[in-house]
């Protein structure tokens, strides 16, 4: 009989998903360690198997992902619904999200996750009444603060740019001057003139190892990348334009600060890289699509990750 280790190897290996999924099952029924995210990994297996084309398997496995308790439980719950509607069925689907609503009903993500499910799905009216909910929470939400975020504003431009995309798809006008005068585009034109330095995951260790007074900063690579996401959407808000993130290594800032006369371990010799790597346009784009891999580097989709 195979061991929990053998298992997890199989499943971590095999490019056939039904076998990593039977890995799973059968860990599953051994009672696995309660160090070990069963959940977690057959969350993983629903998203690598929705990214296949294979959403019943991805149902299957996302059900399974919130029974062993996954991290994030919302975005696995309305996962599920998407990957129910995506198979057409439709009302299983609906009564997810019903259920997602009875619990989140003031939360415009999610209002926002149920439009984008019924668009890939087909049903686009569906999806225009699940859009024009998530935009008035999320106005509502804003104008009740008395201080807007960059996060309130990225959030409203996104879910207006949506909206309006799926009322063309239906040949619907553009009643966007009467939402706001003066609303941003989703997307100004990009530029690189406006970037901010990080070190992706796998330099952190490096630059742990080189400059340990980073820790507090580096120390979790989950939560870096959370801050490094709001300054993003700071930059955003306050220039109007789409920043792009510097990816740098310790190499490559060691020996920029030596060409340059400065001192490799100060947050001046990580912003002037990074405004040159900007200046050569070698910095990621951001934001990425909702469905599109994160910029930082997770192997998770930008909806399920720091989007």
């Amino acid at each position: 009989m195979a061991s929990v280790s053998e298992l997890l190897s199989l499943y971590e290996t095999t490019e056939s998903l039904t076998e990593a999924k039977s890995a799973l099952d059968r860990i599953a029924a051994m009672e696995p360690p309660a160090d070990l995210e069963l959940g977690e990994c057959y969350d993983g297996l629903a998203e690598v198997a929705a990214d296949s084309g294979d959403y019943e398997l991805a149902v299957r496995a996302q059900r399974l992902a919130i029974k062993h308790g996954c991290r994030r439980p919302d975005i696995a719950e309305d996962m599920l619904g998407w990957y129910l509607l995506k198979v057409g069925r439709k009302e299983e689907g609906e009564a997810v999200f019903a259920a997602a609503l009875e619990r989140r009903g003031h939360d415009p993500e999610l209002h926002g996750t149920i439009g984008e499910a019924r668009i890939d799905s087909g049903d686009l009216e569906g999806a225009v009444r699940a859009f024009d909910r998530a935009l008035e929470l999320a106005e509502a939400g804003s104008a009740a603060r008395s201080t807007e975020s960059a996060t309130d504003r990225f959030r409203v431009e996104r879910l207006r740019a949506e909206r309006q995309e799926c009322r063309q798809e239906l040949g619907l006008p553009d009643d966007e001057p009467s939402r706001g005068a003066g609303a941003v585009d989703r997307e100004p034109p990009r530029t690189q003139e406006f970037v901010i330095a990080w070190f992706p995951r796998e330099e952190i260790d490096a630059a742990l190892g080189r400059w340990p007074s980073l820790d507090g900063a580096l120390g979790d690579p989950d939560a870096y990348c959370g801050i490094i996401e709001g300054r993003l959407r700071d930059l955003r808000a306050a220039t109007g334009r789409m920043p792009g993130v510097a990816p740098l290594t310790v190499e490559g800032l060691v020996g920029y600060a030596e060409a340059h006369d400065l001192d490799p371990g100060t947050s001046e010799a990580r912003s002037q890289l990074a405004a040159e790597l900007g200046s050569r346009d070698e910095v990621i784009a951001w934001p990425p699509g909702r469905n599109d891999p994160c910029w930082c580097g997770s192997g998770r989709k930008y909806k399920r990750c720091c989007g």
